[in-house]
Formats: structure tokens, sequence, C-alpha cells
């Protein structure tokens, strides 16, 4: 189903999933998050983040809601209702002190790329893993703090982009 759904300041008080379904007006937007050590899923085919979130120690997963559903992380919005644009706006309100980030979807068939120059706090894995995906890093990927690095995809392309951490592990899956 395709659903927009505007989501004011939350407390987690379990490990919640909000899902908006698929297609141009499967949209979420999330303002602050307490997650009180909470896992947190976002599962749309637009997911604007416009509050800060923060969970000691949880996973927080942001997923396309369909499967061939392109993703770009950094940068500005695209305005092309088939990527999922996490701008680096929306990044920078994931706070420091989760347990791991992870962004795309295991049987995605889209291309993740990123965009723009980002930086995350915290083990960030990028996936997107079904026949015929791919990820493009077209900008720095830089994990500070106890930001490890995972690629996960069938192919993986750098385009005059660097990934970088503050000497923690950065892997390729492909």
């Amino acid at each position: 189903t395709n659903t927009q759904m505007d989501i004011g300041g939350v407390t987690l008080t379990a490990n919640t999933t909000f899902q908006a379904g698929t297609g141009a007006s499967s949209i979420i937007g999330l303002g602050v998050v307490t997650g009180g050590g909470f896992d947190l899923t976002v599962v749309a085919d637009e997911i604007d983040l416009n509050g800060n979130i923060t969970s000691a120690g949880a996973a927080v997963a942001l997923r396309p809601g369909s499967t061939g559903q392109d993703i770009g992380v950094g940068g500005a919005d695209s305005g092309v209702s088939t990527t999922l644009d996490l701008t680096t706006t929306d990044l920078g309100t994931l706070q420091n002190g989760l347990g791991s980030i992870t962004i795309g979807l295991a049987a995605g068939t889209g291309k993740l790329t990123v965009n723009g120059a980002v930086t995350f706090n915290d083990p960030v894995t990028l996936i997107s893993n079904g026949a015929g995906a791919s990820i493009v890093l077209s900008s720095t990927l830089s994990g500070l703090d106890n930001a490890s690095v995972t690629l996960t995809a069938p192919t993986v392309s750098m385009n005059a982009a660097t990934v970088e951490t503050a000497a923690n592990i950065i892997t390729l899956n492909t």
C-alpha cells in the first residue's frame, strides 16, 4: 500500500518498526526519536529524518519498501521518486552511541549510491545484495569514533571516492 506517515516525537518502549508500504507515496517523516536502547526499523520508499535519533547501543535500520528501489546516501534530495534519498541532513540526525546503522535491504535489487560525503559515528552497513544490485561510491564515506564500515552487494564500485575509518574495520562483501 502507499501510505504517507508523519510521526512526531516518539519515545520507544520496545523494538519498533515504522512501515509505510511501497511506491511513490510511501513516505515516512520521522521527528525526534528517543530509543531507550530499543531497536528502530524504518521502511518506506522515501524517509525524511527530521529530528535526532538516539537509542544507546540499539540497531537502526533504514530500508526501502520496494526491493528494486534505488537508494541515495548523502548529498541532497534527488527529487526522483524511484530513489530513497537519505540526505546528509537526514543522516546527521543519527546521534553517536547507536549500536549499528544499516541502510538498504539484503534482498534489494536497486543501486545504492553514496552521492555526497557522509560521516557515521557508529558501525554502518550499506547493503543491496539482490540479483543485479550494486553499491557505487561517488563521494567519501567516513567512519569516526567506533564506526566500522561494511559494504555488501554483488558489485561495489568506487568512482574517485574513499572509505576511511578511525582505525576500524572496512569490510567489502561481494
